[in-house]
């Protein structure tokens, strides 16, 4: 959206249309991680298998399915965050300045640079 007036109900149109896409990408993320589940519990449990602990405990009748859904959506939802601050600095940026911009910019990329970082640590620290 570029112009110097917009109106209000124009910012609405444009975030409706930035949250749509974005819970678009969430479900289809979800479908990917609810295909790809099997492969996904393996990877997270090889530290605990190290550990001596091979298998997960289910208490009750439901547990297993709401325990897989919401990993699923958990899943789906962090591998498409990149996708989120895209939409969301899309959203924001033509309301900023060149230098403001620079700076969210900079602060976008360091904070996903320390987010991976801290991630790749826990996992295998």
């Amino acid at each position: 959206m570029t112009g110097a007036s917009v109106s209000i109900f124009d910012h609405i149109r444009e975030l409706r249309k930035r949250l749509f896409l974005s819970v678009v990408v969430v479900f289809v993320g979800f479908v990917v991680a609810y295909v790809f589940y099997d492969t996904f519990i393996a990877w997270l449990m090889l530290p605990f298998e190290n550990a001596g602990q091979t298998q997960l405990i289910v208490t009750s009748v439901f547990e297993g399915f709401v325990a897989k859904m919401k990993f699923c959506a958990l899943a789906g939802f962090v591998a498409t965050l990149p996708f989120h601050l895209y939409q969301l600095l899309r959203f924001v940026f033509p309301g900023l300045s060149k230098r403001e911009r620079r700076v969210v910019l900079a602060s976008a990329i360091a904070g996903g640079f320390l987010a991976v970082l801290s991630l790749v640590l826990s996992y295998f620290g």
